[in-house]
């Protein structure tokens, strides 16, 4: 029933993802569905839990240091988003969702900085800042998933698709029009930005830029 409502979301967005809908596909009466799941908040907050399965790594030596954990987390976060574009659109940074999937992603992260020299609360922010980073750009995966389909084209002639009316305005604004024909593409700047983020928690652990883990105690 769960994954019969990803499929929905994942082949139509979220928009598609009713009651009615998904009862329908599954083949059962709508109120059996309210049975069988408590309702459309349940039913998304199980969704979430089916869409974040996968992005809880595993198979990694605990010595690695907490750089390369945290960037394979993040970069097994972003693959979630890139196979369910709705879903960064249903995470919440500010409300804590009891989702299993989530709470074990939590603890990846925060494991992973455990014996990096930060105190509970800087590991803590570092995780929500990560969490959020890579949430914040795959919301951009929905709406672009909703423009190509606006616009009828393929995806390499949308990306390529010119637009007269912003080269025009471009011309009194040199310094946008320097940037000529910008590489647009989430998955480099996911990269960029990602790096940069971690770059920029090095200097506060123990381990410094190369993100080794602290000796023991």
């Amino acid at each position: 029933m769960v994954a019969t409502a990803v499929r929905i979301a994942d082949e139509e967005g979220l928009a598609g993802v009713t009651m009615r809908r998904v009862a329908a596909a599954f083949g059962v009466a709508t109120m059996s569905l309210y049975g069988g799941v408590g309702g459309k908040g349940a039913l998304v907050l199980a969704m979430i839990d089916v869409a974040m399965a996968d992005a809880v790594p595993s198979g990694v030596r605990t010595s690695a240091g907490w750089r390369q954990r945290l960037d394979l987390g993040a970069r097994t976060q972003w693959a979630a988003y890139r196979l369910h574009p709705w879903l960064a659109e249903v995470i919440s940074l500010t409300q804590a969702q009891p989702v299993p999937s989530l709470v074990r992603f939590g603890e990846w992260n925060l494991a992973a900085l455990a014996r990096s020299g930060l105190d509970p609360v800087a590991r803590f922010d570092v995780h929500l800042l990560i969490c959020n980073y890579v949430r914040g750009l795959a919301i951009n995966l929905s709406a672009e998933e909703r423009l190509l389909a606006d616009s009828g084209l393929d995806p390499d002639s949308f990306a390529g698709e010119p637009n007269p009316v912003l080269h025009s305005m471009m011309r009194d604004y040199p310094a946008l029009a320097a940037a000529g024909d910008y590489p647009f593409d989430l998955d480099r700047l996911f990269a960029f930005g990602l790096d940069r983020l971690l770059d920029g928690v090095a200097p506060l652990t123990s381990g410094g830029a190369g993100g080794s883990p602290a000796p023991p105690r």
